[in-house]
């Protein structure tokens, strides 16, 4: 008979205490506060691009992703009590015992 024991970790953007960007290419990263994160549209290390050409001046998916959570996080320190919080869940390692 074998157990199964998992470990899920539960935290919001409040919890965070960095962002990474990792290069696809050159796999090098940046890492800086969610308050102090900007999405280049290219990487800062290897000038490869991070983003797809868009029209309008319009930014990717990440750029937009890194704003929404400033703002969430600028709305909760200026506005106390949260009204709503968001808060992510991931799955920790499982460990298996014979």
């Amino acid at each position: 008979m074998s157990m199964v024991k998992q470990t899920r970790h539960i935290f919001d953007i409040g919890d965070l205490l960095a962002i990474r960007l990792q290069c696809g290419h050159c796999g090098k990263e940046a890492v800086t506060s969610v308050e102090m994160t900007e999405v280049s549209r290219d990487c800062p290390f290897c000038s490869r691009p991070w983003e797809p050409q868009m029209p309008d001046g319009n930014r990717g998916d990440a750029w937009l992703l890194v704003r929404a959570m400033q703002g969430i996080l600028k709305e909760a320190q200026s506005n106390p009590p949260c009204r709503m919080k968001i808060r992510f869940e991931i799955d920790g390692e499982s460990d298996e015992n014979a």
